[in-house]
């Protein structure tokens, strides 16, 4: 459902998409959020599938940085 519920918003148009990918880096995650939410794994997803080089970079440097959260890596 959360899935899907993202893949509309990011679908809609590159804009958006970025508009979004941007409000979503200004939060400050913590890995209980990403954990709950489940959004590293959407936002790898979304990440992989666009056509957008920005949108595809922007999300793989969120990747990265949220990945650093994770205790031994």
């Amino acid at each position: 459902m959360l899935w899907s519920s993202f893949r509309n918003v990011f679908s809609q148009d590159d804009e958006s998409a970025l508009k979004y990918l941007r409000r979503l880096r200004s939060i400050e995650m913590t890995l209980e959020i990403l954990t709950k939410t489940g959004v590293g794994i959407i936002i790898n997803k979304i990440r992989k599938e666009s056509e957008d080089p920005e949108v595809a970079t922007l999300g793989k440097n969120m990747i990265k940085q949220w990945k650093k959260l994770v205790p031994g890596r």
